[in-house]
Formats: C-alpha cells, structure tokens, sequence
C-alpha cells in the first residue's frame, strides 16, 4: 500500500520484494505465514476472476473474438514453444521434457489484473483501442486454459513424461521388513517408493524398489514436491516417536485412511499419538522388533488372488494383511479396522515359515472381511 501511495501499480514489485526477503533470512519462521498465504491468494484470485469476468460483456468479446483466437493461436504455437527453448536451453532437461515445458503455458490471473489496471488507466487516458484488451485478455486466457487443460495429460503421455496413474505408496524405512513389505506390494501391482538412508538404498534398488532419501518435516511446498504421485504411505522407521508425528503431519496431505504406522513398543516411545487414530498395522503386538524376529525366522509375505470361485482366508497368521483392488488401490487391516477383500482383490499377507502358502480354500463368499 505504502508503494502505491508513492507510485501507482508499484505494489506487486513491493510484494514480490518482501517475498525474497522473507525466504532469505533466518530470524523469521515464514512457515505460517505461507500456509496463510496459500489460503488468502486461491480466496483473492476466486473474486479477481469473478470481478474480470463481470466487467467484460458478451459484445466486447464478440468484436474482437477473431484476432483474439489468432493471438492464442500464435502464443501456443510460437510464442511459448520459443521462450521454452531459449530458457532451457543449458537446463538438464531432456528432448521430451523441453518439449512439455514448451506445449504448457496457460495465462491466468497475473495477465487478467495487469489488462483490466492497464487497460481502465488507458480508457480513462482516451487511448484508442484500449478498451479491447481487456476482452482480448479474457478470450487469452479462456483459451490457453481450455487448449491445455484438454491437451496437458494426452501431451504428456505421449510424450512419455506423465506421472505414474493408480496408487503409489511410500514406505519409510529401509530395512529387511520395509523392503520385504515394498516389494510384496509391488509383486501385487501396486507402484511403490521407499525413502531410505544411503546405506540401505543398494539393497533396496536390488530388489527392485525405487529408493531415495526424502523429507517429511518441511514446510507445505516443499513437501508437496516430495509427496507427488504418492498416495498412500507406510511409516515403518524405527523411531515410534518419528512415525507417529510424522503420520500426524502427512493426513493433512494423504487423507485419512491412506497414512500407516508400524505399531510401536509400548515401553519406547516419548511421544503420546491421538487415542483414535486408528493407524497401526496389524495388531498392536506387531511391533517392528516382532515383525523382524519372524522374518528372521522364516516368515514372509505372500499374495494370492481372490476369485469368486474360491474365496480364501488367511491361515494362521493374518497379520499386516494388505488387500490390493483391482484397480490398484491398497487398503490395510489396522490394529481397529479389517480390509475388505472382494472378488478380484489380491491379497498380501505375512505368514510363518511352517505355514505353506497358508492361504486355504474358504467356505465362505468371495468378499470377506479379514484383518
């Protein structure tokens, strides 16, 4: 405001000043703050769009509507593909990847605010024409936004950088269970990314898992990047305190329901988790020191699927059951809540090393409840 008041339309290059500020210095958590300022902008850019939209008639865009549509036509087929390429030109993307950047490009509400300041100042300055930009801007950005937000996904996949569809679970943890659970999950069809320290990365590449280091306890954005694509996520690490704070802080991102943690020792944690949580895998003995005792002692995880003809049910040991759809989506008996399995589910399940397959032929219907 105080920008403005020395010179008109100043306050976007005082706002975007005090951003960098604010993200280059050290004495202020701005984490607050960012998580309100992504509540205040989609608020403000809802009535922005709203009061632009009501401004331009009909007529107004009927004037100008086909020197407009040439212009959309020029900005996606010219325009953005030549900006794309200057700008990452030393980059580390790929062919196709350059290519995404340069098809994607939809104006918005920074071009919608700038036309209607502008263009009110030159109408009122009696500048011939300027009461067109405004609905040139609208049919642009109408435009772009209809153009890629239709083409966006097919571009992609044609392209061969669209993210991975269905489920993917993130598993916390490196060690002997978290791989053992990683990969019977994945054997089950359901895509499966493990965060893991560098010692435990090689071990988990070899049997097959996509392995990194990630971060959970960072600000919104930044875990929002390190959470794309991921839909469910397993905390097994070895710290209960760590994956009950942790499974508090990825509901907000993941949902309730998709968020799960290995069952602690009740003698080791410092930290006290909502009594309804309803989180824990399995059954509360199940703790990881447990779980590793009979994986030392032969046990293993097992799929099997369900067929209407010969619904099954797990023997003698159900614990940690994981029932995958069809449509790859992964739900998971926790220490309240059985899993549902139906016709055409596959089950994953540990059972004991004297146990066979351990899954026997049920008396029963196909659509069970097992946990």
């Amino acid at each position: 405001m105080a920008a403005d008041l020395i010179r008109d339309d100043t306050g976007f290059l005082a706002t975007l000043l005090m951003g960098v500020f604010l993200a280059n210095q050290r004495t202020i958590d701005v984490r607050q703050a960012v998580e309100f300022h992504e509540t205040l902008v989609q608020l403000l850019i809802g009535v922005l769009f709203v009061m632009i939209a009501a401004s331009v008639s009909p007529s107004d865009v009927r004037h100008v509507l086909a020197p407009s549509l040439a212009l959309v036509a020029i900005i996606v087929l010219v325009v953005r593909p030549a900006v794309a390429a200057l700008s990452t030109w030393t980059s580390k993307l790929d062919g196709r990847e350059r290519a995404f950047v340069g098809w994607m490009a939809p104006r918005g509400i920074v071009a919608g605010a700038t036309a209607s300041a502008f263009g009110l100042e030159l109408a009122a300055a009696h500048v011939q024409a300027a009461n067109r930009i405004l609905p040139i801007v609208f049919v642009v950005i109408f435009g772009t936004v209809v153009v890629y937000g239709l083409s966006g996904r097919p571009v992609a996949e044609r392209l061969g950088v669209a993210g991975q569809k269905g489920t993917l679970v993130l598993i916390v943890g490196g060690h002997e269970p978290a791989r053992a659970i990683g990969a019977a999950l994945k054997t089950a069809g359901v895509g499966v990314r493990l965060w893991a320290g560098p010692s435990a990365q090689p071990a988990a590449r070899a049997a097959g898992l996509d392995a990194d280091r990630g971060r959970i306890l960072v600000d919104s954005l930044n875990r929002e990047a390190e959470l794309e694509e991921v839909t469910d996520a397993l905390l097994l690490s070895r710290s209960d305190d760590f994956n009950a704070l942790a499974a508090s802080e990825l509901r907000a991102d993941l949902g309730h329901g998709h968020v799960y943690r290995i069952a602690p020792d009740p003698r080791e944690p410092d930290l006290q988790p909502p009594p309804a949580a309803g989180d824990i895998l399995g059954p509360e003995a199940l703790t990881l020191d447990e779980l590793t005792r009979r994986l030392d002692n032969g046990a293993r995880f097992v799929e099997i699927p369900v067929r209407s003809d010969n619904g099954v049910q797990l023997v003698p040991e159900p614990e940690l059951l994981f029932v995958v759809g069809a449509n790859g989506a992964m739900r998971a008996a926790t220490n309240d809540r059985t899993a549902e399995a139906r016709d055409g589910d596959t089950l994953v399940g540990l059972v004991a090393s004297s146990a066979g397959t351990s899954f026997g032929p049920a008396h029963a219907d196909a659509s069970k409840r097992i946990g």
